[in-house]
């Protein structure tokens, strides 16, 4: 029988009573095999991006044995904007979203139906003198700047959002000097960025190294590299910012929004959503408490939050309408924030309701 390189065992007879065993295993030794130079580096690069990403994320800065405590009442007066800040470990447009629930529940300003959409929203500036934060601050002078005769309309609301770079600013810079976060974000987000980024490209570069050894399992390889790339880039994005006194300040917060998380599965009834819904938003958990709010609204619960109860019982399409077109205007736009596609079953399981 012939010698052949096309099956993994092949056999030659050289004479009629020598057998000479010939092996091959071309889908191991060739280039363009299941384990050839192509696919093994492969391996070895995600394996070092696994590594160098898992170093970065245990250096973090952490507290020691610390324990979260779960309740549903804040654990000190601290204003949304900043509590929000710290339980996520970042700072987001969810952020800025409660500076303004804040002001409205100060007075400040007040939410009312849009006179040329009825079932939207316009914001009415009423009292500046009530702002006694930065941020605050920074925010009202925004929504002057924006407002005709006082009045923000919802097409306006709508665009504000493009324009709260000033805002976000103010609190990061009130964030830092506080101590509580990395003045450099990227500095935070470098040993995650870079080797995704070269996990990507490598996986990239398995197309071209497909078409020079003509097999299609140099894709493999590059499948494996190019989704640890993704994930490491994934880790590096919700990375948290925070410094080790930000960890310090953030613990009771985070428990906070754990204690609510299990106040909200509970049902109806079990917190005070007067007091809690600007951390809600704040933390960006307001989409999954929609369910709740629904349920609190079809028992009469009317929201300090989004205006005084008298006018509010008056809207004609009901605060909770009015609640979702505000929040649709202002929803944030960071990718940190980013959801799923609406109606999606992941987005539906991590929100617990849809918008």
């Amino acid at each position: 029988m012939p010698a052949s390189t096309d099956i993994p065992y092949s056999f030659s007879r050289s004479v009629p009573d020598n057998f000479e065993f010939v092996a091959t295993y071309p889908l191991l030794t060739s280039p363009g095999s299941i384990l050839g130079p192509l696919n093994i580096l492969a391996i070895l690069a995600s394996l070092a991006i696994v590594f160098i990403a898992w170093r970065a994320w245990r250096a973090r800065p952490r507290v020691e044995n610390g324990q979260e405590s779960h309740t549903t009442i804040p654990p000190d007066d601290l204003h949304p904007a900043y509590a929000g800040a710290l339980a996520s470990g970042r700072i987001s447009d969810n952020q800025i979203e409660a500076a303004i629930l804040e002001l409205i529940r100060k007075r400040s300003l007040e939410i009312e139906p849009d006179h040329q959409q009825r079932d939207k929203v316009q914001i009415r500036i009423l009292d500046r003198s009530v702002v006694s934060d930065p941020v605050e601050s920074s925010l009202m002078s925004l929504l002057e700047h924006r407002a005709v005769d006082g009045v923000i309309n919802f097409r306006t609301l709508n665009g504000l959002r493009k324009e709260w770079g000033n805002v976000r600013r103010t609190l990061e810079r009130e964030m830092v000097d506080a101590g509580w976060i990395n003045p450099s974000a990227l500095q935070t987000r470098l040993p995650f960025v870079l080797p995704g980024a070269l996990g990507l490209l490598l996986a990239a570069a398995t197309i071209p190294g497909a078409f020079l050894v003509s097999s299609g399992w140099p894709l493999l390889g590059g499948a494996l590299v190019g989704f640890v790339g993704s994930s490491v880039l994934v880790a590096g994005n919700i990375m948290p910012h925070t410094t080790k006194a930000g960890e310090e300040a953030a613990l009771p917060w985070r428990g906070f929004r754990s204690g609510l998380i299990i106040a909200r599965d509970q049902g109806h009834g079990t917190l005070d959503l007067d007091g809690a819904f600007p951390y809600i938003v704040s933390m960006g958990m307001a989409p999954g408490f929609n369910r709740y709010l629904r349920r609190a609204s079809q028992s009469g619960y009317i929201p300090e939050w989004i205006g005084p109860r008298p006018l509010v019982q008056e809207w004609p399409e009901g605060w909770h309408t009015y609640w979702i077109a505000f929040h649709t205007a202002l929803g944030p736009t960071d990718p940190a924030n980013t959801t799923a596609p609406s109606g999606s079953p992941w987005r539906r399981s991590l929100t617990g309701g849809r918008f």
